[in-house]
């Protein structure tokens, strides 16, 4: 039965993964939950307190980063707050609309859109598109990292 509850739990985590990559999914919270939710099941045999705060930590970074990866990108390329709302909605439209790619170039677009509707140049609104695009694409990288190490503590605490 317990290996049941590790391949159900690995499942879990794994499209937890998949998550980060893809808005609508929670990602590294649905990692940590499944982290918790098979510690709880197991009484806390194998994945023990400790586990579960280091993981709790990570999840917390990973939420700040999530936050902020995309927002500073588009700071660093001249963008401005309404440049990262217009990727946050571009990303979410793209999403639904065009999958995975849609994802990126919804936010680019999103960005692009948003600062010129704010008064600023194409080449201005074109460097803060392409800003956010790369620190989405840099914070979804780092966050494969934190789920990948994730996962990697929990199989070595349930096994």
């Amino acid at each position: 039965m317990e290996a049941l509850f590790i391949a159900a739990a690995l499942l879990l985590m794994l499209i937890g993964l998949i998550g980060v990559l893809v808005p609508v999914l929670p990602g590294i919270p649905l990692i940590f939950g499944t982290a918790l939710l098979y510690a709880a099941i197991t009484g806390f045999e194998a994945v023990h307190a400790g586990t579960l705060v280091a993981m709790g930590i990570l999840t917390a970074l990973s939420l700040l980063l999530d936050w902020l990866a995309a927002g500073i990108g588009a700071r660093k390329m001249g963008g401005s707050y309404a440049g990262m709302l217009g990727a946050f909605a571009g990303t979410v439209l793209g999403l639904i609309l065009g999958g995975l790619a849609g994802l990126v170039l919804g936010a680019f677009l999103g960005a692009l859109a948003l600062e010129l509707m704010t008064g600023k140049s194409r080449r201005q609104a074109v460097r803060a598109g392409i800003g956010t695009v790369v620190g989405f694409l840099a914070g979804g990288m780092v966050k494969i990292v934190i789920g990948s190490v994730m996962i990697g503590i929990f199989m070595w605490s349930a096994l």
